[in-house]
């Protein structure tokens, strides 16, 4: 009795939890980055247009200095 009471209690404690949970619902779903995708464009089309600005103003000088 003594070898199988620890046995039934780990059983107990292994399905009882999993009758109690009706629905799972996830921790992380993908609509907590949208916020994260709209910024990281934001970012990409900033440092795209800096960069299309430095590289105008390169030959525009290059032109002008000749």
């Amino acid at each position: 009795m003594k070898k199988s009471l620890p046995a039934f209690l780990a059983l107990i404690g292994i399905t009882v939890p999993s009758l109690a949970l009706a629905e799972w619902t996830p921790l992380i779903t993908t609509t907590f980055f949208d916020g994260i995708k709209a910024d990281m464009i934001v970012a990409v089309g900033g440092i795209l247009g800096l960069a299309l600005i430095i590289f105008g103003l390169a030959m525009l000088m290059r032109v002008t200095g000749r």
